[in-house]
């Protein structure tokens, strides 16, 4: 009686371990370290070999799957590797130890990851095209730029010759033409070098390091020079940040030159601070200038778009399209709040150092 009851046991603990094996979607093998063969298997490992569960059985280990390390070196820990499944599959595979009986087996476990793969190399592909096309921007901007501020050089030197060497015959409506084509060579000479900022705004930079603001952003208010009757206050202390110093100062540079130019109060202040934000710092450019209407609170950061005449203050509509393509590409956000007559702020996020 004791017999056929460890039989039955013995009997119904094998399909048991039969039905848990199959319901596993990984597939698994049991393998006889001595001998290298496999033992046991589900029909997940199977059907990803594609094979019968029957095959799979009694095959060699090292004929199913090839480049992983040898049964014999496997440490008591459980370790993963890559291999492949019937000499073209790729797959993940783990291995963990199993003594039954007075022998050593490793019970193995794996996953096809083929798709994986795939995805991986369609997007190495992609990162390659994108690469490849940077460059050829990069190298286009550059090319464009030498070959446009050349003859710019020569239209302004001719004008200036002209201007002054025959300064006595030019009346003031010819003086006004001439100082027009010289502003309207001047700006396109900005606009050359904002397209080229624009170029390189959002591509990584080698000149990445820690960057102290309550340093920086002095330097750049000292550099603008502001008029006598514009009051530029900076609350410190500003934090650190981890950036090209040379881009943070640009758009610094952009916001408060923006400030100062636009400015239309008889005693201008404009206001720069920061408040914590979490994982961000939250920077502020204030002015009490004319303010911006609502409707034009996106069109500002488009690439060559301005609020007036282009003429009127010598703008080329990049400036702030840098700014936010700088900001954008160190994972912040950069918005504007404003009310007509009275002022417009600024606000930008940058990350903290971690």
């Amino acid at each position: 009686m004791s017999t056929l009851n460890n039989q039955a046991i013995l009997l119904r603990d094998s399909v048991i371990c039969d039905q848990v094996l199959d319901s596993i979607i990984a597939g698994v093998l049991v393998i006889d370290q001595q001998t290298g063969g496999i033992v046991a298997a589900n029909s997940t490992a199977a059907r990803l070999a594609g094979l019968e569960l029957d095959q799979v059985i009694g095959m060699s280990y090292a004929d199913l799957i090839s480049d992983t390390p040898a049964l014999e070196t496997i440490p008591s820990s459980q370790m993963y590797y890559q291999g492949l499944l019937c000499g073209n599959k790729p797959i993940m595979a783990g291995r963990r130890w199993l003594h039954e009986g007075g022998r050593g087996y490793v019970v193995e476990s794996f996953v096809d990851v083929s798709p994986l793969k795939d995805v991986q190399d369609r997007q190495a592909e992609v990162v390659r095209k994108l690469e490849m096309a940077n460059k050829e921007l990069t190298d286009f901007a550059h090319v464009v730029s030498h070959d446009l501020k050349a003859p710019l050089r020569g239209i302004k030197s001719l004008a200036t010759w002209i201007a002054e060497d025959c300064a006595p015959k030019l009346d003031d409506q010819d003086k006004a033409n001439i100082k027009l084509l010289l502003d309207r060579v001047t700006r396109m000479e900005e606009l050359i070098d904002g397209i080229l900022q624009y170029s390189r705004a959002g591509r990584p930079s080698e000149q990445e390091g820690p960057v102290d603001l309550s340093e920086s952003v002095p330097a750049v208010v000292e550099l603008l020079s502001p008029p006598s009757h514009i009051t530029i206050s900076i609350a410190q202390p500003l934090p650190k940040l981890r950036a090209d110093k040379t881009r943070i100062n640009q758009v610094f540079q952009n916001l408060i030159s923006n400030a100062i130019k636009f400015m239309d109060k008889p005693k201008g202040l404009i206001r720069i601070g920061c408040t914590d934000d979490g994982e961000f710092w939250r920077f502020y450019v204030s002015d009490n200038g004319p303010g911006i209407e609502k409707v034009h609170f996106d069109k500002i950061f488009q690439l060559f778009q301005t609020l007036h005449s282009k003429d009127q203050f010598n703008s080329t509509g990049v400036g702030l399209a840098v700014v936010k393509k700088i900001v954008n590409f160190y994972g912040g956000n950069i918005w504007v709040e404003s009310e007509v007559g009275k002022g417009t702020t600024f606000y930008f996020t940058l990350p903290k150092i971690k």
